[in-house]
């Protein structure tokens, strides 16, 4: 894997490219093998470091953190009603097993 370096036409290494070349680690460092993903690291690191852009990278990644709690966040609420909707549906089906011989007494009980 090869990283080309990253500037920008205005200001050096464009911060949103080194995040999204991060992201891309985050996301080799599954598949590919692990010194392709650290010399990808490495890379955005220098990049970082060598021109000076930590604070707006930090930013950046505070931004894709606050992202990312938020899909944890809603992957949690959707498997917790997920689970209480299981609950709910096997505590029916409890509630109608009890039921069924009530309702077959009641039945005879009735009939003339």
């Amino acid at each position: 894997m090869t990283v080309e370096p990253v500037v920008s036409s205005n200001d050096g290494v464009s911060v949103s490219r080194l995040v999204d070349q991060l992201l891309v680690f985050e996301q080799s460092s599954n598949s590919a093998s692990v010194s392709d993903s650290i010399d990808l690291l490495s890379h955005v690191i220098k990049s970082i470091f060598k021109n000076g852009k930590q604070e707006a990278f930090i930013e950046q990644l505070r931004v894709y953190v606050h992202k990312k709690e938020n899909e944890i966040e809603r992957m949690c609420n959707f498997h917790y009603q997920v689970i209480k909707i299981i609950w709910y549906s096997s505590m029916l089906l409890l509630f109608f097993s009890y039921l069924k011989p009530v309702n077959t007494r009641f039945y005879f009980i009735l009939l003339p």
